[in-house]
């Protein structure tokens, strides 16, 4: 007998229409309609009611709850947040193939935004240089002297 109660420990309305974003028990990240998921506040709980089977695993990558939220992104670069250690290529690349599986038939509601530029998966930016590769220069807007 399968547990329809699924309890939640965290959650917030993802990217994606009439989806959550929502972190289990389990502290594994999951996503799943946004009418299935419950608060008791008199218990101070909350379960995600999966008795329709819809409730989707996505990881248990922690950091791709913050990238799955509908939030309005970030104000730095995809670069300058993996320098800082908010995110790693690995996430950044964990993202991009849930796009394209898990997630892909999801309607996508709002662009994530690094710096006011949508996401980019690793392969496309700029954060693989080869080795010896010289570093972009920070400055916007002017041309890297070479």
């Amino acid at each position: 007998m399968r547990n329809d109660k699924i309890p939640i420990i965290a959650a917030s309305i993802s990217r994606y229409e009439g989806m959550d974003v929502l972190i289990g028990k389990d502290e594994k990240l999951y996503i799943g309609k946004q009418e299935n998921y419950h608060t008791v506040m008199s218990e101070h709980t909350a379960y995600y009611d999966n008795s329709d089977g819809s409730l989707r695993f996505v990881s248990i990558n922690q950091k791709l709850f913050h990238i799955l939220s509908g939030s309005d992104g970030y104000v730095l670069s995809q670069d300058e947040m993996v320098r800082r250690g908010y995110f790693s290529v690995h996430d950044y690349s964990e993202f991009a193939a849930l796009q394209n599986g898990t997630l892909s038939d999801l309607v996508l509601t709002k662009l994530l935004m690094f710096d006011g530029i949508p996401f980019k998966p690793p392969e496309k930016s700029s954060m693989r240089r080869k080795k010896g590769a010289p570093k972009k220069s920070r400055s916007r807007g002017q041309p890297m002297e070479r």
